[in-house]
């Protein structure tokens, strides 16, 4: 509607969130495509996420998410991106958790999304998370 294009570069939700995107009747006038970038060398190599900010706060974190979406942005040459990482459940004495991040012109930010019940739960929930995050963004944009 206000002729943005969007991608997105995923993580913890392994490419749920562009199967919810790709759903909606008509995408393909706005949706340019994804990246699953799982491995940490995948963020590092096509989305350009820097090294010594995965090892000053780890993949799991706002400031790599941020990384993620931007990098996603400049990758596919788009107004808009979303990224998704974190941890899908609790590993030793890290609670599950995540993060989602939005980029456009003006630059990027980030939400926290903690993790609930399952891995398929935290997966969910994050996914919309970056969807919410997104709307809201757009919407204050052209408010």
């Amino acid at each position: 509607e206000k002729g943005l294009s969007l991608a997105v570069a995923e993580s913890l939700t392994g490419g749920r969130l562009s199967a919810m995107i790709v759903s909606v009747p008509g995408v393909s006038a706005f949706y340019k495509g994804s990246v699953t970038a799982y491995a940490t060398s995948v963020k590092m190599s096509l989305l350009q996420v820097d090294a010594v900010l995965i090892e000053q706060h780890t993949v799991v974190s706002a400031p790599v998410a941020e990384q993620m979406a931007a990098g996603m942005r400049r990758l596919l040459g788009v107004d808009v991106a979303l990224a998704t990482t974190g941890l899908a459940e609790a590993d030793g004495d890290r609670l599950a958790q995540a993060f989602v991040a939005y980029a456009d012109q003006d630059g990027a930010c980030s939400r926290h999304v903690w993790g609930y019940g399952d891995r398929e739960a935290s997966i969910e929930r994050t996914a919309y998370a970056a969807l919410h995050l997104c709307l809201k963004k757009v919407q204050a944009r052209f408010a």
